[in-house]
């Protein structure tokens, strides 16, 4: 009898019919479309492939995944685990032009950084970070500049 049963659940797992152990189902979680964000960053922010987020909002980005309107909420599966920072706003590591420092919601320019890279970095629009910043030309910033990210927290 217990060989039955336990045979029953094999194919019942192996069919699909049974549901998937809770660690191997990914939650969905609201996310809403920033400038400047593309499926691939957002699939990264949340540890799976802008495939997976494009088949589950086809009905509302539309045919293109290659044209994202920002200001749109979209379902993502959330694969890292935890919940991400909310608010979209957060230090997601130095990069190419963005290698400055930060200490709070401080940042340091250094040599090379561009206002797009520092933006794209902390997930701020530039000219959110201009105008934050009181920055009249936002090609033009220099190294030792301290910049308030808005939004970002200590």
């Amino acid at each position: 009898m217990r060989r039955w049963i336990l045979a029953l659940l094999m194919v019942g797992l192996a069919a699909g019919l049974l549901p998937q152990p809770a660690a191997a189902q990914a939650a969905t979680v609201p996310h809403l479309v920033q400038p400047n964000e593309t499926l691939s960053s957002i699939a990264r922010r949340y540890c799976t492939t802008w495939q997976e987020v494009y088949s589950l909002n086809r009905h509302i980005i539309g045919p293109s995944p290659d044209y994202l309107r920002f200001g749109i909420v979209i379902q993502v599966p959330n694969r890292c685990g935890g919940s991400p920072p909310s608010g979209g706003v957060y230090d997601r590591g130095p990069r190419p032009h963005a290698q400055g420092t930060r200490v709070g919601n401080v940042y340091t320019v250094a040599p090379g950084d561009t206002l797009f890279s520092i933006g794209q970095r902390f997930g701020v629009a530039v000219a959110t970070l201009a105008a934050a910043n009181g920055i009249p030309n936002p090609w033009r910033i220099v190294a030792g500049q301290r910049l308030t990210i808005p939004g970002l927290s200590g």
